[in-house]
């Protein structure tokens, strides 16, 4: 059964909620799914992970602090290629409506590459009724590097956990990671 590992930074819950859909969303796709806190995770897991999920809030136009720690690292399994050919997404959540997230899903998407992972990114824009004030449509931020959610006050608007879950569904559909499926690294690879 593929395997997808959340890694999370998240002080106010918000992160963990979109983290959560994209695990239950994996699940329900036929793999099973588990989050790991940046902080404290354990590295040695990824070993079985087909996928990864990078998810971080945020902060001054970057990842959260934590995270990046986390980051740094994991910078010990560059040499032993743990991640190499696996699936990787990303998430992150803000409170305005740029507010730098963009500049965080392309951190999260730089640590993957460095990692040689296989970025996945969100397969659709949103709809033209989120131009109308639709909020409950999956990809209403139009991001398709990754979830990129804005709160609405202290609330995750229906529309962020909707295109969280298609992050994960999609994660599901690819399943077992390339490498996986073949036993080794993709051609070309070292």
């Amino acid at each position: 059964m593929p395997l997808l590992i959340c890694v999370t930074s998240s002080r106010s819950g918000h992160v963990q909620a979109l983290a959560d859909a994209a695990c239950q969303a994996y699940g329900e796709g036929g793999g099973h799914a588990e989050t790991m806190p940046a902080a404290t995770g354990d590295l040695d897991r990824f070993a079985d992970a087909d996928a990864v999920v990078l998810a971080t809030p945020t902060h001054l136009g970057g990842p959260a602090a934590d995270f990046v720690a986390f980051a740094e690292r994991s910078a010990r399994l560059r040499s032993t290629d743990v991640l190499h050919s696996r699936w990787a997404a990303g998430i992150t959540c803000g409170v305005a409506p740029d507010g730098g997230k963009s500049m965080t899903l392309t951190y999260l998407l730089t640590v993957a590459l460095q990692h040689g992972m296989i970025w996945v990114g969100l397969p659709h824009g949103p709809a033209a009724s989120t131009y109308r004030g639709d909020n409950t449509v999956a990809n209403a931020e139009g991001a398709r590097l990754g979830v990129a959610a804005t709160l609405r006050g202290d609330e995750l608007p229906a529309a962020s956990l909707a295109t969280a879950a298609a992050l994960g569904a999609r994660l599901a559909r690819l399943g077992s990671s390339p490498r996986r499926r073949s036993g080794q690294t993709l051609v070309g690879a070292p």
